[in-house]
């Protein structure tokens, strides 16, 4: 390979030999003015000895280009190549570059030109290369000038009974390595055996030191082998080393380094791996304009220059992909102005984020998405079928219908409130209320305390546990699980109210078990039900056709499903099993927790309690109202509450319960759990 300085000026000095006219290899090291061509491995091109590497343009003027005419990247001149060691051309720090892998040639993989002593042996010119560990003194080494170790270079290695590094046979040593005696037959003074011939391949070598795995040589008939190794055919077709071992051949054929040659050679299943890409392929590759488009992979596994490289199709990305000077043109470009991107570089459409009447998105339309656009109004129809008309309110949704005036409805329909002042009907006389039908019943969306009328409401059902024909209303709610419903109508009111849950179509079937009259006593009533998911409706009615009235109904929904509490008295559980869902304001968030409800009346002072010889873990005791669930209500939590009957933390709470569902839980202190036996008192 040349390289430029070390000689006279206008000199090239190669530092590999260079081919005579004859074929035969010139010394390694040869000045040359005009004496040779120098062949560059793998560019397919010869440096001619009448024409110099460069012109003053700094264009290389090649063998059979009569002149260097044209700008420089003309046709004449040699094909740009990617920057990296191995791609035969020299660049940067590199003293040479042959573009192939081979170790052996005198411009290595290191792109360093071979020398003894790098650790690689050079083919024709060195017999063995340890790189650093070469030695002059070190038996059996590879000497410092890349030869093997021998008789007479002053060394005593394997087989030699002596090395004095002279052929003096007068002063102890021989020429061949062994003592004056070794050779008659005879032990005598240090051999190790003496059989008298110059055989290395029996029990005494010829040096007469007694043969051994390790000396070089084969001992015929008890070695197969001594050091070295041999080619192998491998699992996957290539050719391996197969290793000397202990003077037998290693049972495994240790495959080669992987090559670019469309073969899997280190038998990994996989081919050219760890080069760029495979021979052959298609793989990305750099555009002429900077973006990744994709081409065949070149002999050398890299991918190909950016003139063969196929450019992509337009991306919308802020760059020109398909290299025709233009960006992202097909495109549509977008905004989001009350945003990040007030600027219009978006590729692909937000959306109208905001309902505030302007284009946000840059797409032409306003507040698309959205029911309507601030400011906007259309003409209705309210419920009554009254003409209306409704505006755009916030959030960009159609508000309420509502017409400029009340308009009375006839006798016995249903009021409405069509001027949306929040009364039905004013001014029109005695009306039944709205939801005085199923088809009309009231909607429930959240718990609570519901107020309603049925004094001026008719008769349009029987409720299945009272046989009077009272005026009744409706209301309806839908279930997403299943769940524990209480409904009353205990308010202090003196009429006699009846409660009923139905399910199905209008006016719906009667839930099992779910109509009552006078649970909690006097005239008012309660239901307790744990229902699936669903819809259902709740009837509102009197005893019979003389009672009726305004009342509050207090209704209530909760996914806690557990057993209920009616009576007074101990109840015996377990706490692990049930999950660890519930935390109480004064512990419990690591343990598992059992729980248990009670359905009030009114409000209650009771108390629970788990001091007793039958609870065996350290307990933590708090009350939920309304759910169970941690965010509700907690009238009382305890823990480690002071009881005589058991060693174990026991807890106790009293609290006034309020009217409808509460919560007792039975949870355990940092982890515990185990049996318990809970004690309530002070139920009705």
């Amino acid at each position: 390979m040349a390289v430029r300085g070390g000689g006279p000026p206008g000199e090239v000095v190669m530092r590999r030999p260079c081919r005579s006219p004859a074929g035969m290899f010139l010394p390694a090291i040869v000045v040359l003015g005009s004496a040779c061509g120098l062949q560059t491995s793998g560019l397919g091109r010869e440096f001619d000895d009448a024409a110099e590497p460069e012109t003053a343009d700094g264009e290389t003027v090649w063998p059979g280009d009569a002149t260097d005419e044209g700008p420089v990247g003309d046709g004449d001149d040699r094909p740009e190549v990617t920057a990296f060691c191995g791609n035969g051309r020299v660049e940067g720090e590199e003293q040479c570059d042959d573009g192939d892998p081979d170790d052996t040639d005198d411009c290595p993989t290191t792109c360093r030109f071979a020398y003894c002593g790098d650790g690689f042996l050079r083919a024709a010119f060195e017999a063995c290369d340890m790189g650093a560990a070469n030695s002059d003194t070190t038996p059996d080494a590879c000497r410092a000038d890349c030869t093997l170790p021998r008789c007479g270079d002053g060394v005593t290695d394997s087989g030699e009974a002596c090395d004095d590094g002279n052929a003096d046979e007068s002063d102890g040593c021989l020429s061949s390595c062994r003592t004056e005696d070794c050779g008659n037959g005879r032990l005598d003074g240090s051999e190790e055996c003496d059989d008298g011939n110059a055989d290395d391949t029996d029990a005494c070598l010829g040096t007469c030191v007694a043969a051994r795995c390790g000396d070089g040589h084969v001992w015929a008939g008890v070695e197969v082998c001594d050091g070295g190794a041999r080619d192998c055919p491998t699992t996957c077709g290539s050719t391996g080393r197969q290793d000397c071992s202990a003077c037998v051949w290693s049972a495994a054929c240790a495959p080669p380094a992987e090559s670019c040659n469309g073969r899997d050679d280190d038998c990994d299943t996989a081919t050219d791996n760890g080069f760029a890409c495979r021979a052959g392929e298609t793989t990305s590759c750099a555009t002429p304009c900077g973006s990744t488009g994709t081409g065949v992979c070149t002999a050398t596994c890299t991918p190909p220059d950016p003139a063969a490289c196929t450019v992509p199709a337009e991306s919308c990305n802020g760059g020109d992909d398909d290299c025709d000077g233009e960006t992202d043109e097909g495109f549509t470009r977008y905004c989001d102005m009350p945003h990040d991107h007030p600027e219009a570089d978006l590729c692909a459409n937000p959306g109208e984020t905001l309902c505030n009447g302007a284009d946000d998105n840059c797409d032409g339309r306003i507040d698309e998405g959205f029911d309507c656009s601030p400011g906007l109004t259309r003409t209705c129809t309210t419920p009554c079928g009254v003409a209306g008309t409704q505006g755009c309110i916030e959030g960009c949704l159609w508000g309420p219908c509502c017409a400029t005036t009340e308009v009375c409805q006839p006798t016995g329909s249903t009021a409405c409130d069509d001027n949306c002042d929040g009364r039905l009907d004013e001014g029109c006389g005695v009306l039944v209320p709205p939801n005085d039908t199923c088809a009309r019943a009231t909607p429930i969306t959240a718990a609570g305390r519901i107020r309603g009328d049925t004094t001026t409401a008719t008769n349009t059902a029987t409720p299945s546990c009272a046989s009077g024909a009272g005026r009744d209303v409706w209301y309806t709610f839908t279930l997403a699980g299943q769940r524990i419903v209480y409904i009353d109508t205990v308010d202090g009111g003196s009429w006699n109210s009846v409660l009923e849950v139905r399910s199905g179509a209008c006016p719906g079937t009667p839930v099992s078990g779910a109509c009552n009259d006078d649970a909690c006593g006097g005239s008012r009533s309660q239901l307790v039900l744990t229902l699936d998911a669903g819809t259902y409706y709740i009837l509102v009615d009197g005893r019979d056709d003389t009672q009726s009235g305004p009342f509050d109904m207090l209704f209530q929904a909760s996914s806690c499903i557990s057993p209920r509490i009616t009576t007074n008295g101990d109840r015996d559980g377990n706490n692990s099993g049930w999950g660890s869902d519930l935390n109480g304001s004064c512990g419990g968030g690591s343990s598992e927790e059992d729980y248990y409800y009670f359905a009030l009346c009114g409000p209650t002072s009771v108390r629970a309690t788990t001091c007793s010889s039958a609870t065996r873990y350290n307990t933590v005791l708090y009350y939920r109202t309304g759910s169970c669930w941690d965010g509700n209500p907690e009238p009382a939590c305890n823990n480690n509450a002071a009881c005589s009957s058991t060693s174990v933390g026991a807890s106790t709470i009293t609290a006034t319960l309020p009217q409808g569902l509460s919560f007792v839980v039975v949870d355990g202190y940092a982890g515990a759990e185990g049996d318990y036996r809970l004690n309530i008192s002070g139920l009705p």
